[in-house]
Protein backbone atom coordinates (compact mmCIF):
# COMPACT_ATOMS: atom_id res chain seq x y z
CA UNK A 1 0.00 0.00 0.00
CA UNK A 2 2.74 2.32 1.15
CA UNK A 3 4.87 1.58 -2.47
CA UNK A 4 1.18 2.55 -4.48
CA UNK A 5 1.01 6.00 -2.75
CA UNK A 6 4.83 6.47 -3.01
CA UNK A 7 4.42 5.51 -6.93
CA UNK A 8 0.99 8.01 -6.91
CA UNK A 9 3.14 10.49 -5.52
CA UNK A 10 5.73 10.46 -7.71
CA UNK A 11 3.91 10.41 -11.04
CA UNK A 12 1.41 13.81 -9.39
CA UNK A 13 5.33 15.68 -8.83
CA UNK A 14 6.42 14.40 -11.89
CA UNK A 15 3.12 15.74 -13.95
CA UNK A 16 3.41 18.83 -12.13
CA UNK A 17 7.07 19.64 -12.77
CA UNK A 18 6.19 18.67 -16.27
CA UNK A 19 3.11 20.89 -16.55
CA UNK A 20 5.41 23.87 -15.41
CA UNK A 21 8.21 23.25 -18.25
CA UNK A 22 5.09 22.46 -20.65
CA UNK A 23 3.64 25.58 -20.18
CA UNK A 24 6.90 28.12 -20.74
CA UNK A 25 7.51 26.18 -24.29
CA UNK A 26 3.92 26.35 -25.10
CA UNK A 27 4.40 30.03 -24.51
CA UNK A 28 7.52 30.83 -26.27
CA UNK A 29 5.90 28.82 -29.18
CA UNK A 30 2.92 31.40 -29.19
CA UNK A 31 5.70 34.11 -29.32
CA UNK A 32 7.61 32.25 -32.29
CA UNK A 33 4.42 32.19 -34.39
CA UNK A 34 3.55 35.56 -33.90
CA UNK A 35 6.06 37.58 -33.22
CA UNK A 36 4.20 41.20 -33.93
CA UNK A 37 4.59 41.02 -37.38
CA UNK A 38 1.74 43.98 -37.26
CA UNK A 39 4.70 46.31 -36.03
CA UNK A 40 5.10 49.49 -38.18
CA UNK A 41 1.68 49.15 -40.05
CA UNK A 42 1.26 52.16 -41.82
CA UNK A 43 -2.31 52.17 -41.61
CA UNK A 44 -5.12 49.90 -40.36
CA UNK A 45 -5.81 48.38 -43.87
CA UNK A 46 -1.85 47.93 -44.06
CA UNK A 47 -2.40 45.48 -40.66
CA UNK A 48 -5.29 43.86 -41.35
CA UNK A 49 -3.45 42.30 -44.78
CA UNK A 50 -0.75 41.69 -42.59
CA UNK A 51 -2.61 39.70 -40.26
CA UNK A 52 -3.97 37.36 -42.86
CA UNK A 53 -0.75 35.84 -43.95
CA UNK A 54 0.02 35.27 -40.28
CA UNK A 55 0.06 31.68 -38.03
CA UNK A 56 -1.97 34.30 -35.28
CA UNK A 57 -4.36 30.50 -34.97
CA UNK A 58 -1.46 28.44 -33.95
CA UNK A 59 -0.47 31.37 -31.20
CA UNK A 60 -3.46 31.77 -30.20
CA UNK A 61 -3.55 27.76 -29.50
CA UNK A 62 -0.44 27.38 -27.88
CA UNK A 63 -1.47 30.06 -25.38
CA UNK A 64 -4.38 27.92 -24.66
CA UNK A 65 -2.16 25.34 -24.04
CA UNK A 66 0.05 27.38 -21.85
CA UNK A 67 -2.96 28.58 -19.37
CA UNK A 68 -4.30 24.62 -19.16
CA UNK A 69 -0.82 23.76 -17.95
CA UNK A 70 -0.46 26.76 -15.77
CA UNK A 71 -3.75 26.05 -14.21
CA UNK A 72 -1.79 22.56 -13.27
CA UNK A 73 0.62 24.45 -11.56
CA UNK A 74 -1.74 27.08 -10.17
CA UNK A 75 -4.15 23.96 -8.49
CA UNK A 76 -1.00 21.95 -7.41
CA UNK A 77 0.59 25.58 -5.55
CA UNK A 78 -2.82 26.21 -3.97
CA UNK A 79 -3.16 22.60 -2.28
CA UNK A 80 0.66 23.36 -0.88
CA UNK A 81 -0.23 26.85 0.56
CA UNK A 82 -1.04 26.77 4.47
CA UNK A 83 -5.43 26.72 4.48
CA UNK A 84 -5.30 29.67 7.26
CA UNK A 85 -5.85 32.86 5.22
CA UNK A 86 -8.12 34.50 2.87
CA UNK A 87 -5.15 35.15 0.53
CA UNK A 88 -4.94 31.56 0.25
CA UNK A 89 -8.14 31.24 -0.95
CA UNK A 90 -7.67 34.11 -3.26
CA UNK A 91 -4.64 32.73 -4.96
CA UNK A 92 -6.83 29.83 -7.02
CA UNK A 93 -9.20 32.81 -8.00
CA UNK A 94 -6.90 35.81 -9.09
CA UNK A 95 -4.29 33.08 -10.90
CA UNK A 96 -7.40 31.74 -12.87
CA UNK A 97 -8.43 35.49 -13.74
CA UNK A 98 -4.86 36.47 -14.75
CA UNK A 99 -4.79 33.01 -17.32
CA UNK A 100 -8.06 33.86 -18.79
CA UNK A 101 -7.81 37.43 -19.49
CA UNK A 102 -4.17 36.86 -20.80
CA UNK A 103 -5.69 34.09 -22.85
CA UNK A 104 -8.04 36.52 -24.42
CA UNK A 105 -6.00 39.98 -25.02
CA UNK A 106 -3.87 36.81 -27.41
CA UNK A 107 -7.88 35.60 -29.03
CA UNK A 108 -8.81 38.71 -29.55
CA UNK A 109 -6.95 39.20 -32.92
CA UNK A 110 -7.71 35.30 -33.12
CA UNK A 111 -11.28 36.19 -33.54
CA UNK A 112 -10.33 38.72 -36.35
CA UNK A 113 -8.86 36.33 -38.05
CA UNK A 114 -11.18 33.77 -37.77
CA UNK A 115 -14.10 36.39 -38.76
CA UNK A 116 -12.00 37.30 -41.93
CA UNK A 117 -11.33 33.50 -43.26
CA UNK A 118 -15.28 33.39 -43.15
CA UNK A 119 -15.78 36.67 -44.93
CA UNK A 120 -12.95 36.50 -47.66
CA UNK A 121 -10.56 38.52 -45.49
CA UNK A 122 -9.84 40.83 -42.22
CA UNK A 123 -11.12 44.38 -42.01
CA UNK A 124 -9.74 47.07 -40.76
CA UNK A 125 -12.78 47.39 -38.46
CA UNK A 126 -12.30 43.63 -37.64
CA UNK A 127 -8.62 43.95 -36.78
CA UNK A 128 -9.51 47.15 -34.92
CA UNK A 129 -12.20 45.39 -32.59
CA UNK A 130 -9.95 42.47 -32.24
CA UNK A 131 -7.20 45.11 -31.04
CA UNK A 132 -9.33 46.51 -28.80
CA UNK A 133 -10.32 43.82 -27.00
CA UNK A 134 -6.37 42.18 -27.08
CA UNK A 135 -5.33 45.63 -25.48
CA UNK A 136 -7.95 45.33 -22.81
CA UNK A 137 -7.65 42.31 -21.62
CA UNK A 138 -3.65 42.45 -21.56
CA UNK A 139 -4.13 45.64 -19.48
CA UNK A 140 -6.81 43.46 -16.80
CA UNK A 141 -4.21 40.63 -16.92
CA UNK A 142 -1.60 43.12 -15.40
CA UNK A 143 -3.73 44.15 -13.06
CA UNK A 144 -4.76 40.58 -12.47
CA UNK A 145 -1.15 39.06 -12.68
CA UNK A 146 -0.23 42.02 -9.31
CA UNK A 147 -3.18 40.59 -7.39
CA UNK A 148 -2.22 37.03 -7.80
CA UNK A 149 0.95 38.01 -6.53
CA UNK A 150 0.23 39.48 -3.94
CA UNK A 151 -2.00 36.92 -2.80
CA UNK A 152 0.60 34.40 -3.15
CA UNK A 153 2.79 36.20 -1.04
CA UNK A 154 0.63 36.86 1.55
CA UNK A 155 -0.67 32.98 1.96
CA UNK A 156 2.95 31.91 1.73
CA UNK A 157 4.40 33.78 4.92
CA UNK A 158 4.16 31.08 7.14
CA UNK A 159 4.58 28.08 4.89
CA UNK A 160 8.42 26.55 4.69
CA UNK A 161 10.88 28.32 2.80
CA UNK A 162 10.60 27.28 -0.74
CA UNK A 163 6.91 28.30 -0.94
CA UNK A 164 8.24 31.84 1.21
CA UNK A 165 10.36 31.75 -1.76
CA UNK A 166 8.13 31.99 -4.73
CA UNK A 167 5.68 33.91 -2.25
CA UNK A 168 8.52 36.67 -2.46
CA UNK A 169 9.17 36.00 -6.51
CA UNK A 170 5.57 35.97 -6.72
CA UNK A 171 5.36 39.67 -5.25
CA UNK A 172 8.02 41.35 -6.95
CA UNK A 173 6.29 40.28 -10.68
CA UNK A 174 3.62 42.02 -9.01
CA UNK A 175 5.25 45.13 -8.18
CA UNK A 176 6.82 45.09 -12.06
CA UNK A 177 3.31 44.73 -13.41
CA UNK A 178 2.64 47.79 -11.59
CA UNK A 179 5.16 49.97 -13.13
CA UNK A 180 4.03 50.94 -17.00
CA UNK A 181 7.51 50.98 -18.89
CA UNK A 182 8.03 47.43 -17.88
CA UNK A 183 4.43 45.95 -17.33
CA UNK A 184 4.42 44.47 -20.44
CA UNK A 185 8.12 42.67 -20.44
CA UNK A 186 7.13 41.55 -16.71
CA UNK A 187 3.97 39.64 -18.57
CA UNK A 188 5.78 38.05 -20.77
CA UNK A 189 7.98 36.93 -17.63
CA UNK A 190 5.25 35.16 -15.27
CA UNK A 191 5.12 31.98 -17.50
CA UNK A 192 8.77 31.55 -16.34
CA UNK A 193 7.29 31.69 -12.94
CA UNK A 194 4.89 28.73 -13.47
CA UNK A 195 8.13 27.01 -14.97
CA UNK A 196 9.93 27.33 -11.83
CA UNK A 197 7.14 27.19 -9.51
CA UNK A 198 5.92 23.15 -11.29
CA UNK A 199 9.55 22.27 -11.20
CA UNK A 200 9.94 23.29 -7.33
CA UNK A 201 6.98 21.56 -5.97
CA UNK A 202 8.06 18.70 -7.83
CA UNK A 203 10.94 18.28 -6.20
CA UNK A 204 9.62 19.63 -2.90
CA UNK A 205 9.85 17.45 0.61
CA UNK A 206 11.53 14.36 -1.19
Amino acid sequence: MTTTAQTTDRRQRTGIGAAGLGAVLAFAGSILSFPDPLGGSGSAAEAARRLEGTAVDRAVLLVGVYVLLATVVLAALTAALPDRSAARRMVPVLGVAHLFLFALSAAGLGAARAVGDLLGGVSPAALEAGLVVSNAAFSLAQWAGAAFGVAVFLASRSADRLLRGLGVTAVVIALGLLVPPVAWIVLYLTPVWFAVTGVLLAVRNR
